[in-house]
């Protein structure tokens, strides 16, 4: 847990009866740098989170440094208490501009690491450029994370003129792992389909060796599809997003990068099959539906981060980027239920760059949009919309999930993940480290969200009162205070970006207090405790 938290727990009472999500903490690489770029990728599953930075050139020392050598951190907590750092995780055989931790994915014991500019195979031979790599980590009963095996395409020579970038996209679900190939050439006899795309299914047998079971390939594949650039894997299911498409479900209706995305099933056979493709109701060019995707049971989600026009089809804004809901139906077909857009559409915002779903749950990050609900306007901060499905079978926003300290460029939401009631954001061009201080210019960071429902309250006691922190942040419209201890008196205000005095009040031990924030407009406050020993200040996000 970060030291902030060590304090006072400050949890916020909501005046909803549903599901909310708070921030839980915002986690740093401990050897942070400038430029590091920490949370270009990210995953979670319950205790464990991962968070790639493919630009780190240090070994885990912070020496023999490589450019764009890449690494990747593991996490570890129960989510209430918070998430530290376990170790930084590099490949064996790490080398310059491999790109390390390009795409990351977690599933209980093993991790999966994308390095899709690795030039050599398995044995560290046989160079081809940019041919890629991907590694699988597994933790061992003594608590440590040690690399079991590299992964590299079975036909790795002969599929791509100029590499085929294994590891550009990666997933992990028990026992399988799914890994794009976007830039692959698909060879049909002489013919090279150049950059048509592939992806590869790994399975771990009863020795613990992952093995290449399948490679997939899309029905209508065509060149420069790159089918690959996404993926995303859920017991039996993959989905694959294939950005530049250009055609529609049956391989006609030409439209210059569309997008479209395809559903393969596991047989009982043990073959994965093509289901279905599928693409927007309201396609066109330049969408690149496919360019993110997730897939949990029978909802997937599917980014289009070049769409133009809003959830009607009108209002064009340029990149302001949208999200595709499809539900797998009673006739065993896949069918676009919903398309969600930003509830504040932006140029240039890319909505839906980033995207996953688990269960009714879906998280969609937009990581150039403004914040246009902040005071200070802010400017390619990024954002991140949760939705849930109600029973009626609509997606309703549930929150923006803004960060705690969102500024200007942070470029929050490049990469998102959710899992049950845990959710990661990375924002790559984030400065500061945990406390908002020690500023190193886009070092990146990664924030954690939980979902909360009911009542909680803010308990200040004699012991800490010197120091708090808000927990969860962002928080809504009300907050209980409760004063522990036989403390007596706590002074608290809260101000607005530009130093305005905006609430002012003292609460004493008689009986709990209830702060109304109501009044307050989405945005970045300060919040002042004093005490008889001292003033301590942190930052909140109002958010609802």
């Amino acid at each position: 847990m970060k030291k902030k938290l060590l304090f006072i727990a400050v949890v916020f009472i909501s005046n909803l009866n549903a599901q909310t999500w708070q921030q839980l903490e915002k986690i740093v690489a401990s050897d942070r740098k400038s430029n590091q770029q920490f949370g270009n990728a990210v995953d979670i599953d319950g205790p464990y989170a991962i968070v790639g930075t493919w630009l780190e050139d240090r070994d885990g020392n912070g020496q023999n440094t490589m450019q764009m050598a890449g690494a990747a951190y593991i996490f570890e907590g129960d989510g209430k208490t918070g998430y530290t750092q376990k170790v930084k995780i590099l490949p064996n055989d790490r080398d310059t501009v491999a790109e390390f931790g390009y795409d990351v994915a977690i599933s209980g014991n093993y991790a999966i690491v994308g390095c899709p500019a690795n030039d050599f195979d398995a044995n560290g031979s046989n160079y081809v450029d940019w041919a890629g790599a991907a590694y699988i980590f597994e933790k061992q009963s003594s608590g440590s994370w040690i690399q079991v095996q590299k992964l590299v395409a079975s036909d790795r020579l002969a599929g791509s003129t100029n590499g085929g970038s294994f590891g550009f996209s990666v997933d992990i679900d028990s026992n399988v792992a799914v890994i794009g190939t976007y830039n692959q050439d698909v060879i049909v006899g002489s013919t090279h389909h150049v950059a048509a795309g592939e992806v590869y299914v790994f399975e771990r047998n009863s020795s613990g060796v992952w093995n290449e079971t399948q490679k997939l390939i899309a029905s209508d594949f065509n060149a420069t599809d790159y089918f690959g650039t996404s993926v995303a894997i859920h017991k039996n299911r993959i989905i694959v997003g294939s950005h530049q498409n250009y055609t529609n479900a049956t391989g006609g209706n030409f439209s210059f990068f569309t997008g479209a995305a395809y559903i393969f099933e596991k047989q009982t056979s043990g073959t994965w099959t093509e289901m279905q493709k599928i693409v927007a109701n309201d396609r066109r060019s330049m969408a690149y539906f496919g360019w993110s995707v997730g897939i949990c049971n029978d909802f997937a989600i599917i980014g289009a981060y070049g769409d133009s026009a809003d959830a009607s089809g009108l209002n064009n804004i340029h990149n302001a980027g949208s999200a595709y809901i499809f539900e797998y139906n009673t006739s065993n077909t896949w069918v676009q239920t919903q398309k969600i857009v930003s509830s504040y559409r932006d140029n240039d915002g890319r909505f839906g760059w980033a995207v996953d779903v688990s269960d009714s749950t879906a998280i969609i990050g937009a990581f150039q949009e403004g914040d246009t609900s902040s005071i200070n306007q802010l400017t390619q901060a990024g954002s991140t919309h949760i939705y849930k499905r109600n029973s009626s079978g609509n997606w309703n926003l549930l929150n923006k999930a803004l960060s705690s300290d969102l500024a200007s460029g942070d470029y929050y939401g490049y990469d998102v993940a959710i899992k049950n009631d845990r959710a990661i954001i990375g924002a790559v061009y984030e400065d500061e480290n945990v406390l908002g201080t020690g500023s190193l210019f886009n070092s990146g960071s990664a924030y954690i969200f939980r979902a909360t429902s009911g009542s909680s309250s803010l308990s200040v006691s004699e012991k800490n009162k010197n120091t708090f922190a808000l927990y969860p942040n962002p928080t809504a419209d009300f907050v209980t205070i409760v004063l522990e201890n036989n403390l007596e008196k706590v002074q608290l205000e809260i101000v607005d970006a530009t130093g305005k005095l905006l609430f002012e009040n003292s609460f004493d031990n008689s009986a709990p207090k209830t702060l109304n924030l109501s009044n307050l407009t989405n945005g970045l406050y300060l919040v002042r405790v004093k005490t008889s020993i001292g003033v301590s200040t942190e930052r909140i996000v109002i958010n609802r």
